[in-house]
């Protein structure tokens, strides 16, 4: 049987996805991603974040399809010759 791996994510505004493994953890994301890439933006609020987290977040699920199958996302495009 292979696991499932569910989490939480969501989009900054400067387009980068963040995930983490359930809510509250991503308010922590949000919360240092916004303090490390975004130093000229005041701290939010914990109130702010939830609103955030609340509005934006969304479930991601990866599924592995076969035993060689890892759980990361692929990118698709034309093959190199």
């Amino acid at each position: 049987m292979h696991e499932v791996l569910k989490v939480q994510a969501l989009r900054c505004v400067c387009g980068t996805r963040l995930e983490a493994g359930h809510d509250h953890a991503i308010h922590d994301v949000l919360r240092e991603h916004i303090r490390s890439e975004h130093p000229q933006v005041e701290a939010p609020s914990e109130e702010q974040l939830e609103e955030v987290v609340s509005s934006a977040s969304y479930g991601v699920l990866y599924v592995p399809v076969d035993e060689q199958d890892g759980l990361e996302e692929e990118g698709f495009g034309p093959e190199p010759y």
